[in-house]
């Protein structure tokens, strides 16, 4: 038991210390969540492994922030903590020796709106891009094995893992999007998308009815129906990798799913409800360019990165007279694009793409010129008019000591809990005593003690907050070990279990943010 008391030191150590005990009211509060591994001390690391999960989320609305940034919009739901909490013991009961039911009860239960519908599949993810505690339950599970409950700030997840290729590979597709409000609008042309999420959906559902039905008809179907920037290149999404930081789990899942050439169901994500068409064409050509882009009034505010006041017919003479001066050696186009480009786009070194995945007037524009060209004439957008000059991909490729080049992994850097021992050397003594009293105030209300039990307990924990919180750190350890010998000599062995039971759930609520 050595260094048992120190546990509660993990929420003055952990940069997650913001969560207050549940009350002792609510159910099985043993129950929930995984131990911190060692990990999250080495968060670039961390930060290259990807994982295969599916999940049944059971909301209760909290108040806190979502820290998961996967797409996982939430079911608006009235139950209590404790009510949602009732949901999930049940929907785990369901599961016992039977695992092979979890897309049937994720479809029925989870109020996570993307993934219910696919039986909770969240995809193949950066497992970074999920909240602390679900992380720690992923590392805990094998491929096949069903969580225990797990909080989040959005409420209860019981989380099934998948095993993950350590090989990423490539998926290519074209698509339909149809967005809504209050959906991320930099994806959609200016003035789509005005639309209930319901209306939505259902026109969505309208499209993949038509693609399905006629899956050669799904070019014609694109300019019809999308609200997608890419609809001038007829939806081309073009290629992903599985592994890659920027992409959707939950999209490329249901796509890798479906055979070449066939029509997806219907995938809620950040930017709309998406219908997709699996092509093959996963071997792309690399492309780069730089750029100057002239916008003007009618371009969306969201597309520009400073206010712009001219009309379109003033951007396109200026634009034409920057081409002229770039093409005439009169100034170099870098100092045109830091006078007179309005856009992102041209911030930093030029950035290569693969074909497919740029605007298509630009991309468009690029391939037909030759590496160090610039364009005769700037191309319309609905960035405004963009002056481009071909770059060679190579030369500005990402170096090797990049950290998007970093191979991915499937394996955890270093999974065993996190020691709380690891950390008592660089702890300040005043927050450590703190810890001690507050986990002696929780032990004496969650423990059935006799009036003498609660006291000593009480003294115990005072004399060690006192000590610790005046001690120098090598010192602590020691004085720990005292405190335990002594507890565990007043209350005997099978009371003293109850303390380190209870000590473990206050520990579990302290940290499972």
């Amino acid at each position: 038991m050595t260094w048992g008391f120190l546990c509660l030191l993990v929420a003055a150590c952990s940069p997650q210390d913001t969560t207050p005990a549940p009350a002792r009211s609510e159910p099985a509060a043993a129950a929930l969540g995984y131990p911190r591994g060692r990990y999250w001390r080495d968060p670039e690391g961390l930060d290259r492994v990807v994982a295969s999960a599916a999940h049944i989320l059971i909301a209760y609305p909290s108040g806190r922030p979502p820290r998961t940034r996967l797409w996982m919009p939430v079911r608006q739901v009235t139950r209590t903590r404790a009510e949602a909490l009732r949901i999930g013991q049940d929907v785990l009961r369901q599961l016992a020796g039977e695992p092979e039911r979890f897309g049937e009860l994720a479809r029925r239960f989870s109020d996570d709106e993307a993934s219910a519908p696919h039986g909770g599949e969240l995809g193949l993810f950066r497992v970074m891009r999920l909240s602390p505690p679900l992380v720690d339950a992923i590392a805990a599970l094998r491929p096949g094995e069903v969580s225990r409950i797990v909080e989040s700030e959005l409420g209860f997840h019981i989380l099934l893992r998948r095993a993950a290729p350590e090989q990423p590979s490539r998926l290519s597709a074209r698509r339909i999007l149809i967005g809504y409000r209050g959906v991320q609008a930099e994806g959609l042309r200016p003035g789509r998308g005005e639309r209930t999420r319901q209306e939505a959906l259902r026109l969505a559902e309208e499209a993949r009815a038509l693609a399905a039905a006629a899956p050669a008809s799904f070019d014609e179907l694109v300019p019809r129906y999308s609200d997608a920037l890419d609809v001038a290149g007829g939806g081309d999404l073009g290629a992903f990798s599985t592994h890659e930081l920027g992409a959707e789990p939950l999209l490329l899942s249901v796509l890798g799913q479906a055979g070449e050439g066939a029509v997806t169901p219907v995938i809620d994500t950040r930017w709309g409800f998406q219908v997709l068409r699996r092509d093959g064409r996963v071997e792309r050509e690399e492309l780069a360019a730089s750029t100057i882009v002239v916008g003007h009034q009618g371009v969306s505010p969201g597309f520009l990165s400073r206010p712009v006041a001219r009309t379109a017919e003033d951007a396109r003479r200026l634009a034409e007279e920057l081409a002229r001066k770039a093409r005439g050696a009169a100034a170099s186009f870098e100092e045109l694009a830091r006078a007179h480009c309005d856009a992102w786009l041209c911030s930093g070194r030029p950035a290569p793409w693969t074909q497919g995945r740029m605007i298509p007037e630009i991309e468009q524009a690029v391939r037909r010129l030759q590496i160090g060209e610039i364009g005769a004439a700037p191309v319309e957008t609905l960035l405004g008019y963009v002056l481009v000059r071909r770059e060679d991909p190579a030369r500005h490729a990402l170096s090797d000591d990049d950290p998007r080049r970093a191979p991915t992994t499937t394996r955890f850097p270093d999974s065993s809990p996190w020691k709380m021992a690891d950390y008592l050397q660089k702890l300040d003594g005043q927050r450590v005593a703190l810890f001690t009293r507050q986990l002696g105030r929780h032990i004496t209300e969650a423990m059935r003690l006799s009036e003498e039990e609660r006291a000593q307990i009480t003294a115990i924990l005072s004399s060690l907050a006192s000590a610790l919180e005046r001690c120098a750190p090598e010192e602590r350890g020691a004085l720990v070990e005292e405190a335990e010998r002594e507890a565990a000599l007043m209350l005997g062995s099978r009371r003293y279990a109850e303390l380190v039971e209870a000590r473990e759930r206050w520990f579990q609520a302290m940290t499972r943010m």
